[in-house]
């Protein structure tokens, strides 16, 4: 019989597995008992007119390479329209481009009042049926437009995400290596959510949305993409994965920027979470509220807790625990002693480029659960600024 501290801390553990592995397994499985949808193919005739909507902020360095990436993109060049929308910028970035560039459509106010407002502002002004949206330090594959545009072609489809890839050398340091890997394993999970029922939400590097279901987003809004997304759920829509479309950038310059990124990023999550709280009603969202609970829930507002416990409550068990599962309880304890060990070497080698990126795993891990909890406190005192807070990217 388990004592009050065996069942919290066994309730912690499966927690932490079920989100980490159990739903990725769980997905997969129930996957295989629904027919498989495939995007249909369309030909330059059927492709509909769209807008390519760049949100932009102090970018004037990379302007030139942005436009160079969209121009080469495989779209018929009279059914799509660049627009950049630059609020706020002023470094030059919107005369720039309007001198050089006069095909693009800029849409700029001197006032900085963050990307929320940039995007509803720029996004009432287009007339396009289908905006495809992306960051300015993004550069998306020739086939990305095509691909993302057929995903509409999917029954109920409102959104559709493509796939953010990291920049990753043989050899790199942590914020690298660990963003990267990060992503690849985000990136499977949405592809089954999506084949499952529908994505969680998109990322904002690269996304199309139907024009008719943009909904304007509260402008203290930390997440948009996120936001954006329920807001095409509760519409009644579902949201489609592309990875054949993707958007590539740079990692972080270093892990204090991808400290100070996800620390907002999870701040951004908890808003979220507590203030779109219908979408855990299995009533209304009976599909999306399971993976809603599973994906974000959980991940954020359970897990970098549970991992606390899981290793308090071990320590305890492994010294005080009866004779039976003492031994047990004390293998689990110096396996979560070297698990953590790990992280702190991957700590101490964060700045430095190896080829052994298993070493970063724990350490990614670590500071992704720590950054919640800090983006949770960061949530709680109210001081995250809705505006662009660019974390400095590595060079191309």
């Amino acid at each position: 019989m388990f004592s009050s501290v065996e069942f919290i801390f066994w309730i912690s553990v499966f927690i932490i597995a079920y989100v980490y592995v159990g739903y990725g397994v769980l997905l997969s499985i129930l996957v295989k008992f629904k027919k498989k949808k495939e995007p249909t193919p369309l030909s330059d005739a059927q492709l509909p007119t769209l807008s390519l909507l760049v949100a932009a902020y102090n970018e004037k360095e990379i302007v030139d390479i942005k436009i160079k990436n969209s121009l080469q993109l495989n779209y018929p060049k009279e059914k799509l329209k660049l627009v950049w929308v630059t609020d706020g910028s002023n470094d030059g970035t919107p005369e720039y481009i309007a001198e050089k560039y006069p095909f693009v459509t800029v849409l700029h106010n001197d006032e900085r009042r963050g990307k929320t407002a940039a995007l509803n502002r720029a996004i009432e002004l287009i007339d396009t049926p289908i905006i495809v949206c992306c960051d300015a330090n993004t550069m998306l594959n020739t086939e990305a437009l095509r691909e993302i545009t057929t995903s509409f072609t999917l029954p109920n489809v409102g959104l559709v995400g493509g796939e953010k890839k990291v920049r990753q050398a043989n050899a790199d340091d942590a914020a690298s290596s660990g963003e990267s890997t990060y992503w690849k394993y985000e990136s499977w999970q949405k592809k089954t959510e999506a084949q499952f029922y529908s994505a969680i939400a998109v990322a904002g590097e690269l996304f199309a949305i139907k024009k008719d279901l943009y909904v304007p987003i509260p402008e203290d809004t930390i997440l948009d993409d996120f936001v954006l997304s329920l807001h095409v759920i509760e519409q009644g829509y579902i949201i489609a994965y592309n990875p054949n479309a993707y958007a590539t950038e740079e990692s972080s310059a270093n892990i204090s920027e991808e400290i100070k990124r996800k620390i907002r990023i999870s701040a951004g999550g908890f808003q979220t979470i507590f203030r779109y709280p219908q979408f855990l009603n299995i009533f209304k969202h009976p599909l999306y509220s399971f993976e809603y609970f599973s994906h974000k829930l959980l991940r954020w507002l359970v897990v970098p807790f549970a991992f606390i416990i899981v290793f308090f409550l071990n320590l305890y068990l492994a010294l005080y625990s009866g004779q039976h599962w003492h031994l047990f309880y004390q293998i689990l304890a110096l396996l979560q002693i070297i698990y953590y060990l790990l992280a702190f070497l991957g700590w101490t080698i964060r700045n430095k480029k190896t080829q052994l990126k298993i070493l970063f795993i724990p350490f990614y891990i670590s500071l992704m659960n720590w950054t919640t909890i800090l983006g949770l406190f960061r949530y709680l005192k109210k001081n995250q600024n809705q505006r662009w807070e660019k974390a400095s990217r590595k060079k191309a």
